[in-house]
């Protein structure tokens, strides 16, 4: 995690998100090492913004953006390797913090940007 705002439990709900796709959705299986596809990455970006600001110039909403940089490596065609960053936001009502609201949102963000992956990587397979 290189984000300068950090939850500590992201790189790991991400990272069990991510082999469930994988492992759901496809016929591969998971390897410490000598794969057939490499995928790393790391955070780059934990961070909130104001949005839907009203006319007396307070924000209504904010929204939790999350960018993973990955790294993708395919041992036999090395054409569809990439580095890329994918990014995925959800917005909530100022009426709750942040704390209140987190597990879910990034829940909703990691389900967007885990699809955008593995859309990428294993949808033309």
């Amino acid at each position: 995690n290189k984000a300068t705002l950090v939850n500590p439990n992201l790189s790991q709900v991400f990272t069990e998100m991510l082999k469930d796709k994988f492992l759901k959705e496809s016929k591969l299986d998971v390897v410490e090492q000598d794969g057939d596809w490499t995928l790393s990455g790391y955070i780059s970006s934990y961070s909130t913004s104001p949005v839907a600001i009203s006319s007396d110039n307070k924000a209504q909403q904010t929204r939790l953006t999350i960018a993973i940089d990955v790294k993708f490596e395919d041992k036999f065609d090395k054409k569809k390797n990439f580095d890329q960053s994918f990014s995925n936001y959800s917005d909530f009502d100022n009426s709750k913090s942040l704390s209140d609201v987190e597990s879910t949102l990034i829940t909703d963000i990691s389900t967007k940007i885990i699809q955008d992956i593995y859309s990428k990587t294993a949808l033309d397979w």
